[in-house]
C-alpha cells in the first residue's frame, strides 16, 4: 500500500471507529455496529472508500460466520497501519476477557484522534520549515541579481578575473552541496 493510500486510510478509519463508537453507544452488538457504521460512513464517503470497502469486506466475513476479531486482524494485516493492527490487539483482548467494548473502542478512538491531531502538525510546521528552505535557496540569486542591476562595478573584480572566477566557482560548488544537504534534511516523513 502507498503511503498516500496508508495516510488517507488512516484519517478514514478514524471516521470509522467514531462511527463504530457512536452505534455501540447506540446499543447495537459489535456485529450490528459495524453495519450501522457502514451506514453512518456512507453518508461521508463513497462507496469506493478504502474504509467503506474494509468495513464491508468485514460484516461479510462476519456473515459468513468468521469471527469479528479474525475479520479486524485480517484488516489490520492488509493495511498495515499501526492504529488498525494496535485496535485489532485491543479488541481481541477485550472480547477475550470480557472488557467493556464501548469504552475500549471509544478511548481507541480518541487516542487515534489526538495521533492524528499531532501528526497534522508536525507535518504544517514541516511544510513551513520547506517553504523557509526554498525561499532560502533563492536568496543568494536574488541579492546577486540586484547586485547586478544597482552597481554591476562592485561584481566587477569577482567575474572578470582568475582569482574572482575560481573564487565564485567555489563558493557556487559550497552553495549547491549545502542545497542538497537541506533537501535532505528537509525530506523527513512523518
Amino acid at each position: 500500500m502507498t503511503e498516500d493510500r496508508k495516510k488517507k486510510l488512516s484519517l478514514e478509519f478514524l471516521d470509522g471507529i467514531h462511527s463504530l463508537s457512536v452505534a455501540l453507544e447506540a446499543g447495537y452488538s459489535v456485529e450490528n455496529a459495524f453495519k450501522a457504521a457502514i451506514k453512518d460512513l456512507g453518508l461521508m464517503y463513497s462507496n469506493e472508500a478504502l474504509i467503506m470497502k474494509e468495513f464491508q469486506c468485514i460484516v461479510s466475513q462476519i456473515n459468513h460466520n468468521i469471527p469479528i476479531e479474525v475479520a479486524i486482524a485480517e484488516f489490520a494485516n492488509r493495511s498495515k497501519l499501526e492504529d488498525v493492527e494496535c485496535f485489532s490487539e485491543v479488541f481481541k483482548t477485550a472480547k477475550r476477557t470480557g472488557g467493556d467494548l464501548v469504552a475500549i473502542i471509544k478511548m481507541t478512538s480518541k487516542t487515534i484522534g489526538e495521533k492524528v491531531e499531532v501528526m497534522r502538525e508536525i507535518e504544517t510546521l514541516i511544510t513551513a520549515k520547506k517553504m523557509e528552505a526554498n525561499i532560502m535557496k533563492l536568496v543568494p540569486f536574488g541579492i546577486l541579481g540586484y547586485m547586478l542591476l544597482g552597481s554591476p562595478q562592485f561584481l566587477k573584480p569577482l567575474y572578470h578575473n582568475l582569482l574572482g572566477s575560481l573564487f565564485m566557482t567555489v563558493l557556487l560548488g559550497i552553495y549547491l552541496v549545502l542545497t542538497k544537504l537541506v533537501d535532505k534534511i528537509i525530506a523527513i516523513r512523518v
